[in-house]
């Protein structure tokens, strides 16, 4: 057993590994492959823009005696925050992977303090007795994980009079995609790379991911043109699966029925490919209502466990 650092040469490793880990686990949760994808294609080149270092190098591998990873600890923006990709048996590990984890993401924050957060699912009770006995508390900052299985029959998209439903196989206005989940998020950190909201570099570079589908990227319009919803879903043709990540409303166009919209029209899409469950995340109660609304129903928690690092 050794670690070491990631490569982009390990991405069909780490793709097989999480692929696997979806089969083999059960409530000690791992990321899906679609999560990887979106934080390799636009998260981390969203922070990069604006100086930070590239995700990769906050990513560690652990590789056991048959050379296969059976262990990542890695960031997401890269931030203070950690993730634990772990093969079930071995959670002898993740002791060690914390502590480099505390040398290497720790992140001084705007504080001034050097802080470490470790995302960990409620129920988790070999990585919450791990984390109490290292120090870190759970905080009130959480992520609801949301599913939805794909054995019923999906109803067809209603739209207000004044909108069309559309797929990046129609063509995409990228300048259009990045004002409307710019609006939805109101995001400080989309603001600060791109105040003059012309700069669509970040929003053009999802397109290089290898699980990026034309026509999973499903948005709305009225009829001046205007994007009005949005949706960008990940297909997993191996596990099945699929992820909205992300789903955005133009703040002028919010309350129409346009945000469920694009969900249910990804729904029928992933069907028809032969999707069986979709996923989506969301941090706050009333994304969490509103993904409720389109069907979804919660499956996890994901919990932050925060530490102060000498």
């Amino acid at each position: 057993m050794y670690s070491r650092a990631y490569s982009n040469n390990d991405y069909e490793s780490v793709r097989d590994f999480l692929n696997e880990l979806y089969i083999l686990n059960k409530n000690q949760h791992s990321w899906l492959m679609a999560r990887w994808e979106y934080a390799e294609y636009f998260v981390s080149p969203l922070y990069t823009i604006i100086g930070r270092d590239n995700w990769i190098s906050t990513m560690r591998l652990w590789i056991n005696d048959d050379f296969k990873i059976v262990g990542i600890i890695h960031s997401e923006e890269p931030s203070e925050e950690a993730f634990i990709q772990i093969h079930p048996d071995y959670r002898h590990i993740e002791k060690e992977m914390i502590n480099w984890a505390e040398k290497n993401i720790a992140f001084k924050t705007d504080d001034g303090t050097k802080k470490l957060v470790i995302h960990c699912h409620d129920g988790d009770e070999h990585r919450e007795k791990l984390l109490k006995g290292k120090g870190y508390k759970k905080s009130d900052r959480f992520e609801y994980l949301k599913w939805q299985t794909l054995d019923k029959e999906i109803e067809d998209a209603k739209l207000p009079k004044g909108y069309s439903i559309h797929s990046a196989e129609d063509g995409i206005d990228v300048k259009k995609k990045n004002k409307c989940v710019v609006s939805a998020f109101n995001n400080e950190d989309y603001n600060e790379i791109e105040p003059d909201k012309e700069d669509i570099s970040i929003f053009k570079s999802v397109e290089n991911a290898p699980m990026y589908r034309k026509d999973l990227e499903i948005y709305t319009e009225d009829d001046n043109g205007d994007m009005a919803s949005y949706a960008l879903i990940w297909f997993n043709p191996v596990t099945k699966t699929g992820v909205y990540e992300p789903v955005a409303t133009n703040n002028k166009h919010q309350r129409k029925g346009l945000g469920r919209a694009v969900i249910i029209e990804g729904l029928k899409r992933l069907k028809s490919l032969g999707a069986k469950i979709a996923y989506v995340g969301s941090a706050d109660e009333k994304r969490s209502s509103f993904y409720k609304s389109a069907g979804f129903k919660e499956y996890d928690v994901y919990r932050k466990w925060v530490k102060e690092i000498d």
